[in-house]
């Protein structure tokens, strides 16, 4: 397994109140092009996507953050990381104040890479 390299990521949990988003929230959320030059891979609305997940005045976001292409981020803080993350989902959603829920969760060397010749690495496993 040594040979198999994994990536890192993270979630990051933000909870807001319906009106402080002044973007249409219709779907189930979306995913940042590479050339976007964001730290913020995707977010999903929690909220959107599964009845009951949170109150009815609120939404709930999930953001993705981190993986084999910007692995160094998860070198922050958990503060830094949470920060930075609000402020990029804010320019996107426009939403304006503080998430009334904060929430980060870290994955170390959870994704494993299935770079060139990972199948010869899976052969001869023993």
């Amino acid at each position: 397994m040594q040979k198999i390299k994994f990536a890192s990521s993270a979630i990051v949990i933000l909870a807001f109140r319906k009106e402080q988003i002044h973007q249409n929230i219709s779907g189930f959320g979306f995913v940042v092009p590479d050339k976007e030059n964001l730290n913020l891979i995707a977010c999903s609305f929690s909220s959107e996507k599964f009845e009951g997940r949170a109150p009815e005045n609120l939404i709930l976001t999930r953001s993705f953050v981190g993986g084999a292409l910007n692995e160094q981020f998860l070198e922050k803080t958990d503060n830094e990381i949470i920060s930075i993350i609000k402020s990029e989902l804010a320019e996107i959603m426009s939403i304006n104040g503080e998430p009334i829920y904060t929430h980060i969760k870290r994955y170390p060397r959870s994704m494993p890479q299935y770079n060139l010749g990972h199948q010869d690495i899976i052969n001869n496993l023993n």
